[in-house]
C-alpha cells in the first residue's frame, strides 16, 4: 500500500518562477536549490550558499536560515503546501506557544480575514478540506471590528471598572474578562 503522505513537489524549473521565489535574495535562491537537489540537505544547503567556517555553524545556521517567512514560502510552495494548509500550520504552533503574545494572535486573525477564512466557513465543520469560496467573508469597511464587536486582548469597560476579554462569542461580544488594574 502506498503512503498517503507522499509530498506533491513542483518541478524547479517552475518554483524558479514564482514570486514567491523570484523576491528570495540570490544567497537563498542557492540554498533552496541545493536543498531540493542533495535530498533536503540544510547543512549542505548553507554551506553551499553562504561563507561558513564549517559544518556544524552550517548545521547550527540552518535552523535560522530555514525559519525565515520566505523561505518557507517559496517550500510551502514546492511541497505543494495550499496557503490555507500552511495557516493551519501556524495556529497549530501557535496553540502550542506558550509565550503566544496578543500582537501574535492579532497577526493571525487578520491574516485569516484577509484570506476570507472565518469560523462560519472554516473546514470540517460541513465536512470540506477548504473553505468555500462562495463563503468566503468580504474584506470591506463593514467587516471591520466596530465598538460594538471584540477581539481577544481588547479592553472593555463595565461599570466603570476595566477588563481585558479573554475569549468572545460568535458576534463579537466577551464571554470573559479578566480585571485589569
Amino acid at each position: 500500500m502506498m503512503n498517503e503522505q507522499i509530498k506533491r513537489t513542483m518541478p524547479i524549473e517552475l518554483l524558479r518562477l514564482e514570486p514567491c521565489f523570484i523576491r528570495l535574495t540570490e544567497r537563498q535562491k542557492l540554498m533552496i536549490e541545493t536543498y531540493i537537489t542533495s535530498g533536503a540537505d540544510k547543512t549542505l544547503s548553507v554551506l553551499t550558499a553562504y561563507h561558513v567556517k564549517d559544518r556544524e555553524t552550517a548545521r547550527k545556521m540552518s535552523y535560522e536560515s530555514f525559519s525565515r517567512p520566505g523561505v518557507i514560502q517559496v517550500l510551502n510552495a514546492y511541497w505543494g503546501v495550499t496557503p490555507f494548509e500552511a495557516f493551519k500550520q501556524d495556529v497549530e504552533r501557535a496553540v502550542r506557544n506558550k509565550s503566544l503574545s496578543v500582537a501574535q494572535i492579532r497577526a493571525l486573525e487578520l491574516q485569516a480575514r484577509l484570506n476570507g477564512w472565518s469560523s462560519t466557513n472554516l473546514p470540517n465543520l460541513h465536512g470540506h478540506d477548504e473553505p468555500d469560496a462562495e463563503s468566503k467573508i468580504e474584506t470591506t469597511a463593514t467587516s471591520e471590528v466596530s465598538p460594538e464587536r471584540f477581539q481577544v486582548g481588547d479592553i472593555c469597560f463595565q461599570d466603570g471598572q476595566k477588563y481585558r476579554v479573554t475569549s468572545i462569542d460568535a458576534n463579537g461580544q466577551p464571554l470573559t474578562a479578566d480585571e485589569v488594574q
